[in-house]
């Protein structure tokens, strides 16, 4: 919530902490993850929530981003109907036959690399984020596709494996 109130506030201070409590989310959702694998502490809980909790941040920034810096509306529509859909699969895939929960692909991962690489250069406006800003936006819907149709792929297959005879 901290990262959505500066955002909002469109100033360059509450920018700078936006970013900062940004760059902290992150890291530490990549470490904690890691380290939870490290340990062998991994949770069905903590398999859905974090994603969950990385959705809500990523399109909440969308957004307001959006909402208050020109941020492409149908990119943010994009992620969005990308992030439904993962979570419908998801949701698909535990109570159905497969009854597993899904492991975000390197695609997924490439593309939430590229669709934050994107905001921030809404955030910064400095030349070298505005040269590229095109270039990761394609980068990003390319990415977004891909990853959601393996998403989709990947449940099919699961899906068909537990319903064919062994």
């Amino acid at each position: 919530p901290i990262i959505f109130y500066c955002l909002l506030m469109e100033t360059d201070y509450h920018t700078k902490i936006a970013l900062i409590f940004l760059s902290g989310a992150l890291i530490s959702d990549f470490f904690d993850g890691q380290i939870a694998r490290y340990y062998n502490q991994e949770t069905t809980w903590g398999r859905i929530l974090d994603p969950i909790a990385d959705k809500i941040l990523i399109n909440g920034i969308a957004v307001i981003l959006t909402i208050t810096r020109g941020f492409p509306t149908w990119l943010t529509i994009l992620i969005i109907a990308r992030d439904i859909l993962i979570i419908l699969v998801a949701v698909l895939m535990g109570f159905g036959k497969s009854n597993t929960i899904p492991q975000s692909n390197i695609w997924g991962k490439g593309a939430l690399i590229f669709i934050i690489l994107t905001m921030i250069s809404f955030l910064i406006p400095i030349k070298f984020f505005l040269n590229i800003r095109f270039g990761l936006i394609i980068g990003s819907v390319i990415l977004i596709i891909i990853s959601g149709i393996i998403y989709f792929i990947n449940y099919l297959k699961l899906e068909s494996k537990k319903s064919s005879p062994d």
